[in-house]
């Protein structure tokens, strides 16, 4: 039995309709991370496999590739194979989950142009990338993206690649719905971080220069001043702490061991696949 989907689930199945009923190919749908924009993708896939159709969902991490097959097959009945790496996925089942790296160059060209006839890409704002444009344009089937960030830091936008948002969804509807936990918020002010002279990119998001932001940030002072209130606030929940780069990630792990040995792990996407899943798994 498939999954019972809330009202603005519906919503957002039924503005995808819409707008490929409009003469849209490509389509996305905005929702922020929680409100299961999954279980909307679940949904377009069994009724495209109940018209005899396929659909390929696109994902860009290797971590997420089990999790999101698993409600297709648990939550709607379809039958589902993976392509990634060594595993490959059938043209016979009614979903294929696989990683963008996987499709590309000869591995993407052994699929037919006209399977599936339904692609979704999760994590769209990504799709304006050469790996994902080349996958949309080699199959002739109708597209529809997911993301949670429309807005990119480098101002190139989703109408670059998806002709209309089929539904929108803010951050906070889903809080006044009672659908995701109201934000709760602490500022801390740090002395000795001046900010005043990193540089900003994009027009619409301002974001701080990574590069920049983390030399701001690894100053030994900075970090001790970040990592204190991280711990007293963090208690024994499990924690994630997003930081500017890959250095300053380490760097902030290593701060917080110094409140406990142990206390926290640097994870990034240079490690190895195998060192990847025991960490997230640990964490788990």
């Amino acid at each position: 039995m498939a999954l019972t989907l809330r009202d603005y689930q519906h919503d957002a199945v039924d503005g995808v309709r819409a707008a490929f009923g409009a003469g849209h190919r490509r389509t996305a749908v905005v929702m922020p991370t929680g409100t299961g924009k999954t279980a909307v993708a679940g949904e377009m896939a069994r009724r495209t496999a109940e018209r005899g159709g396929h659909t390929l969902f696109v994902t860009n991490r290797e971590e997420l590739v089990d999790q999101a097959a698993r409600p297709f097959v648990d939550g709607f009945g379809l039958s589902t194979s993976i392509e990634m790496a060594d595993r490959r996925g059938s043209v016979r089942d009614q979903v294929v989950v696989a990683t963008i790296q996987s499709l590309q160059g000869a591995r993407l060209e052994r699929w037919p142009r006209a399977h599936p006839s339904l692609v979704v890409v999760d994590e769209c704002h990504h799709a304006v990338a050469p790996s994902y444009l080349s996958l949309m344009e080699h199959f002739t089937g109708r597209v529809v993206g997911f993301t949670a960030t429309p807005d990119r830091a480098d101002d190139v936008g989703l109408g670059e690649v998806f002709g209309a948002i089929a539904y929108r969804m803010e951050m906070l509807d889903a809080i006044q719905g009672g659908w995701l936990v109201p934000v709760r918020s602490v500022r801390v002010k740090v002395a000795g971080l001046d900010l005043s002279r990193v540089k900003t990119r994009g027009r619409k998001t301002a974001d701080f220069q990574d590069e920049a932001l983390a030399k701001a940030l690894r100053v030994e002072g900075v970090l001790q001043a970040m990592a204190t209130p991280i711990v007293e606030q963090s208690g024994n929940r499990s924690t994630i702490v997003f930081c500017a780069n890959v250095a300053h990630a380490h760097d902030m792990a290593a701060m917080i061991n110094r409140h406990g040995a142990g206390m926290a792990v640097a994870l990034d996407g240079s490690m190895d696949g195998d060192t990847r899943r025991d960490i997230i798994s640990r964490f788990r």
